[in-house]
């Protein structure tokens, strides 16, 4: 009895459309580090390119903490072997740089050596690292 007290109010929820059905989410295919030298752009998923089947793709950020400054630079080498760097001392760039995890997206573009812009995604749907 109580089996059919619970089975009419749940089956009228879901026909109003009250009670959602459990999926599981979006999930990105991992890509590792590409550069687009047109638009001075470098970017993707530090997992995925860890996860490529080649040896040679790599993307990374890093932070040099002085006593009295701070600077990053970024790195990327795409699975051709072309690679690309920039670097910035600006707070906001190495504030950015600092927040990057194993499992983020990175794209930025470059001016020369200088970093113009430094863009870093975290998301449910970019899968974690494979080791």
């Amino acid at each position: 009895m109580m089996k059919i007290g619970l089975l009419v109010p749940t089956t009228a929820l879901l026909a109003l459309g009250l009670v959602g059905v459990a999926q599981a989410g979006l999930r990105n295919t991992p890509f590792g580090a590409t550069i687009d030298r047109v638009h001075t752009t470098a970017q993707g998923q530090i997992s995925g390119a860890r996860s490529t089947p080649d040896e040679t793709n790599r993307l990374l950020c890093a932070v040099y903490t002085y006593a009295d400054s701070a600077n990053m630079y970024c790195y990327a080498i795409d699975s051709s072997g072309d690679n690309v760097t920039c670097s910035s001392s600006a707070p906001a760039f190495v504030e950015a740089a600092r927040s990057i995890q194993s499992d983020s997206w990175i794209e930025f573009t470059w001016n020369g050596s200088a970093c113009a812009s430094l863009i870093i995604m975290r998301d449910s749907a970019s899968p974690p690292k494979q080791m």
